[in-house]
């Protein structure tokens, strides 16, 4: 039994295939891996969402490049189901707020939140 020879570039070509393949998956990871805990508004929200919290996460991530998600949140915004996520981007003070829609996968405006300092006491002025 004689088998057909396989050409090289068939052979190069399932290689280069797996390794793109293994190259994504070991990219990807990470965005999945660091997302924090998703907490509801009220109980039962993330029932109600059409899409996954790790799509909203993935969508939310692509709007902040080289941000990690610290808060994550699915909450009731003017009648809609809304993913909301605090992502703080190493070396930049405060987070960037990202929404996304939970039916539509589509991005909501982003916005920039500051870390919230203690309040001095203010001193009593003299009279």
């Amino acid at each position: 039994m004689s088998h057909a020879p396989v050409s090289r570039t068939l052979v190069h070509s399932v290689v280069k295939t797996a390794f793109i393949v293994g190259i994504s998956a070991v990219v990807a990871a990470p965005l999945f891996a660091q997302s924090a805990k998703l907490s509801e508004e009220k109980p039962g929200l993330l029932k109600k969402a059409k899409i996954t919290a790790e799509a909203a996460t993935a969508t939310a991530l692509t709007r902040v490049p080289g941000g990690k998600v610290e808060k994550a949140e699915i909450e009731n915004e003017k009648g809609k189901l809304i993913y909301s996520f605090d992502i703080k981007v190493a070396g930049k003070s405060g987070v960037e707020e990202v929404g996304v829609d939970s039916s539509t996968r589509t991005p909501r405006p982003k916005r920039r939140k500051r870390k919230q300092t203690k309040q001095r006491k203010r001193r009593p002025r003299p009279r």
